[in-house]
């Protein structure tokens, strides 16, 4: 046993270095082969899944907010009482369907010219808390109200949403601020045609007076005649007067029916605006001239003013 030990003792010690070369080799054999799975591993293409049917989208999360009410419910509280909401109220339709009623405007209808086509209908309309007169077509506005119709010696007005009418009657008393008690005006005296003297078939003299007279009672005028806008070829041409009165001023200058008064003392009588023009210039004149188409023919008439 001692002797067979020393063999084996020289017989490692000659061949060890093939025994390290054996374990060299199956070390390096066992490396290469741990690598070449690692890399197979990870060069190889991942499997296929077969695709299955699409499921239903996922839902949306939603949040329920808990209202102040429920919240109240929940806790045993009371919510405060908030009044509601003041709305603002639609604005009321105008009433065109009741009977106007008596304005209670503070003004006085001198007159109204009615023509075939109600929109050259005009009226003469004084404001009598800043003693102006205006003269007013449908559709313009007088102290805030609109004109709604302008008709025989009367305008339908619409005054805060209602149907009034304004008309020749005496107009409402002048009530003085300063005074302690109700102040009545005295109205002109009515036109009555005295003070014209006929010089020839058509020149005549006039008073101051019977001019001034006739101006500041233009209501009363108004109601001596019947006076409508005249149209030429479907132009204007001035006013024309019908049924005049045997005992009118207008009878007592030379106007007769069917008379159309063209221009007086220059201006055009072709417009409302060039008639109140011209109102205006006569409580100043000196002398009157008026032209007049007469069945065709133009007729020139003169009147001094002394």
């Amino acid at each position: 046993m001692a002797v067979s030990a020393h063999v084996l003792q020289l017989a490692l010690g000659r061949y060890f270095w093939a025994i390290d070369l054996a374990f060299v080799a199956g070390f390096a054999y066992v490396g290469a082969g741990l690598e070449n799975v690692f890399v197979a591993e990870l060069i190889r293409p991942a499997p296929k899944v077969a695709a299955g049917p699409a499921g239903p989208p996922p839902r949306p999360v939603t949040h329920t907010e808990l209202s102040p009410e429920s919240f109240a419910k929940m806790m045993g509280m009371r919510l405060p009482e908030v009044a509601p909401e003041a709305t603002e109220e639609a604005p009321k339709a105008p009433d065109m369907t009741s009977a106007p009623i008596r304005t209670s405007l503070h003004a006085q209808l001198l007159a109204t010219i009615v023509a075939n086509r109600p929109e050259w209908s005009i009226a003469t309309i004084k404001d009598l808390n800043v003693n102006e007169t205006k003269i007013c077509m449908v559709g313009d506005k007088f102290m805030g109200a609109d004109v709604l119709a302008i008709e025989y010696l009367k305008v339908i007005l619409l005054v805060d949403g209602h149907r009034e009418y304004l008309d020749l009657s005496a107009p409402p008393s002048t009530v003085a601020v300063a005074a302690p008690s109700v102040v009545k005006e005295d109205g002109p005296p009515a036109v009555t045609g005295e003070g014209i003297k006929k010089l020839d078939e058509h020149r005549y003299q006039i008073e101051r007076s019977t001019v001034n007279g006739a101006l500041a009672n233009m209501n009363d005028l108004a109601m001596q005649a019947r006076i409508v806008p005249s149209f030429k070829n479907g132009q204007p041409n001035g006013f024309k007067l019908f049924s005049i009165r045997p005992d009118s001023l207008y009878a007592k200058i030379g106007i007769q029916n069917g008379d159309v008064i063209q221009r007086l003392n220059g201006f055009d009588m072709n417009s409302p605006d060039k008639a109140l023009e011209a109102y205006t210039k006569l409580k100043a004149a000196n002398a009157i001239d008026m032209q007049v188409e007469r069945n065709g023919q133009t007729v020139n008439y003169h009147y001094g003013i002394q």
